[in-house]
């Protein structure tokens, strides 16, 4: 019997990615002769695409082993829930009693749920809509929906960190209003009524995330015992790049054989999660444990460049995105980024002989420059390895 081989048929995505003289590509037709049943793996990716299911076959050593289903024990205290009702509270104490807990989580787990977080329900129901409609669109109008490179903005397909496609589409939305007053009229050509209705709602979305962020921020300042705005002083909304992202993760026949997006940390500062379908799972001592969605709550975790300012005292963690064959699954993801300007290092009061600094200064901007040539890397670097004080 003849090998099966791919369609020779294939996006400007895939030949890039994994062109004819590639040897990724090479090993990719390896990896369907020499597992029979792969040769079923049609299934199609996104609307108006090439790409099959075969297109983004893992090697066996980089599939998923654990369920997107199988679930951390929150009920027994495991993953840290925070119920930010104290929050909002003027006492000393319950802010004191709140910071602990966010301080505990942030150095252990780096991610934690919030609850009680004061934003609206509708908030993201509007945006699950918007986002809905949009991926719903043809793949070449979603192309139009350009972005910045180097950044998460504009729209993206299939795309990962590191040699292998990815299961899922993204669009990435600027808190810059003037920015994200352009780019909304690419989502919409011709439908100004329509561009200004999802304006107003990425609007109000990216403005409560950064009340909240911002809550958020104060508090792990208090848990570090640093002093107020040490931190946060360094964020405002008129210079901030920070992003909205939905993504978008299809149902997938073979769950099992890709990934919805590979193991990472986030080079942000924080970043905050709203999931109704699981998916997401974080790695602790060793294992992937898969968070439970629950509604109501939000995920929140801490980024690269958080862990630069606390000196390593809060911890960037990896996380990556399982599929499953039943339910596409939409997330909103808030990435909260400081000014490109803003010099980045290890708070004063957090280093001294017993504690030296371990990160050198760098600005946003240069941490972001790290971000492009190391979205192709066959096996991604650390980022934080660049700004990294060895010795």
């Amino acid at each position: 019997m003849k090998p099966t081989t791919m369609s020779a048929h294939r996006s400007d995505l895939v030949t890039e990615t994994l062109g004819p003289s590639d040897k990724k590509f090479e090993e990719k037709l390896l990896i369907i002769n020499t597992e029979p049943e792969l040769a079923a793996t049609s299934q199609p990716f996104v609307a108006g695409t090439d790409l099959t299911l075969r297109d983004f076959v893992l090697p066996r050593e980089l599939r998923f082993d654990t369920p997107y289903s199988e679930f951390v024990d929150e009920d027994c205290g495991s993953f840290p829930v925070i119920d930010l009702q104290r929050n909002f509270a003027t006492t000393h104490g319950d802010r004191s009693g709140i910071s602990s807990q966010l301080a505990r989580a942030a150095a252990t787990w780096g991610f934690f749920k919030v609850i009680n977080h004061r934003v609206p329900p509708e908030i993201f129901e509007k945006n699950l809509a918007n986002a809905r409609s949009l991926f719903d669109k043809e793949v070449r109008e979603k192309r139009g929906i350009v972005g910045q490179a180097g950044t998460y903005l504009g729209y993206h397909e299939g795309t990962s960190l590191g040699a292998h496609l990815s299961w899922h589409e993204n669009v990435g939305f600027p808190q810059s209003p003037e920015m994200l007053r352009e780019m909304v009229r690419h989502v919409w050509p011709g439908d100004p009524v329509r561009a200004e209705e999802l304006r107003r709602d990425i609007m109000e979305h990216l403005e409560y995330m950064e009340e909240l962020s911002m809550h958020l921020l104060e508090l792990l300042e208090e848990g570090l015992g640093l002093q107020p705005k040490s931190i946060s002083r360094h964020y405002n909304r008129q210079e901030s790049p920070s992003v909205l992202k939905f993504s978008h993760y299809p149902v997938c026949h073979r769950p099992d054989l890709v990934q919805g997006f590979p193991p990472h940390t986030d080079a942000s500062t924080m970043a905050i999660l709203h999931q109704e379908v699981p998916g997401l799972q974080v790695l602790k001592d060793g294992e992937w444990l898969s968070i439970r969605p629950e509604p109501g709550s939000l995920i929140v975790n801490i980024g690269d460049t958080l862990q630069a300012w606390s000196n390593g005292k809060y911890q960037s963690v990896q996380h990556r995105v399982a599929l499953n064959s039943t339910s596409a699954r939409i997330s909103q993801i808030y990435f909260l980024n400081s000014p490109d300007n803003t010099l980045i290092a290890p708070i004063p009061e957090l280093v001294d002989a017993s504690h030296p600094a371990k990160y050198r200064p760098f600005t946003w901007a240069e941490y972001r420059s790290f971000i492009a040539p190391n979205l192709k890397a066959a096996k991604p670097a650390k980022r934080l390895d660049k700004v990294a004080l060895v010795g």
